[in-house]
């Protein structure tokens, strides 16, 4: 699908590596950009989380990033012809090498997160989904160094991975603020969101369900993503 219409913007992209999906609904939908001023999207694409988030948040400024160069085409795109063109910036930019003259109080990412399983034959596609470059610790020691004392990072990652992510975080002193095992059907853990702090005031842990066992949307599903959807689920 070359263009995902949402109800206030549309993602055109026949450009981008990754094309949006369920993980990209579902981690634009949870972020909460609460008071955040200054953010980061690491790994853009299209630009999809840029956009969900900036439709949160009538106050907020972001700055989006992204290797490629052809994805940024469809994401430049995107950004101009939504109504937030005045408040999302787009760069071509390593993260690694990102060096911002201030920190962030929100960063958000849709990372590659694949270690094991076979690379893409696509280079771009495998650049996005695959973990070689931008390995978990290295994430996470950038964000650490760029996110302010009390700003929060959000990702999304498979399931099977959870316990690393924890404990790579913690090396770079992150920690968890929000989890939310995220199961396709019940009882069928397939990704995680998290929210990750310096310093969070609490833990909250909770399970979303995307289908029942008949593949419908489940309630909280349709609840949550029904400001973005241009269609009843």
């Amino acid at each position: 699908m070359s263009v995902f219409q949402f109800k206030y913007f549309s993602i055109h992209q026949a450009h981008s590596a990754l094309k949006v999906g369920t993980d990209a609904m579902l981690l634009g939908a949870l972020i909460e950009p609460k008071n955040a001023i200054h953010s980061l999207d690491i790994g853009t694409g299209s630009g999809v989380l840029s956009l969900m988030v900036a439709q949160k948040n009538d106050q907020i400024r972001i700055i989006a990033i992204d290797v490629d160069s052809e994805s940024l085409k469809d994401c430049r795109d995107n950004v101009i012809n939504s109504p937030w063109a005045d408040r999302i910036s787009v760069f071509q930019e390593d993260i690694l090498r990102h060096e911002p003259e201030k920190k962030y109080d929100l960063i958000f990412s849709n990372p590659p997160f694949y270690k094991n399983s076979l690379l893409s034959r696509d280079p771009r596609v495998a650049a996005s989904k695959h973990a070689n470059q931008l390995t978990f610790n290295r994430l996470f020691q950038k964000v650490s160094q760029i996110l302010m004392q009390k700003g929060s990072f959000w990702a999304i990652f498979p399931g099977e991975y959870d316990y690393e992510i924890i404990e790579t975080a913690l090396l770079y002193k992150l920690k968890v603020a929000h989890q939310v095992r995220i199961e396709g059907v019940p009882k069928r853990h397939t990704r995680t969101v998290f929210e990750f702090m310096h310093e969070p005031t609490a833990l909250t842990n909770t399970t979303l369900v995307v289908r029942d066992l008949n593949g419908n949307y489940s309630e909280r599903y349709i609840e949550l993503t029904k400001a973005y959807h241009d269609r009843t689920l």
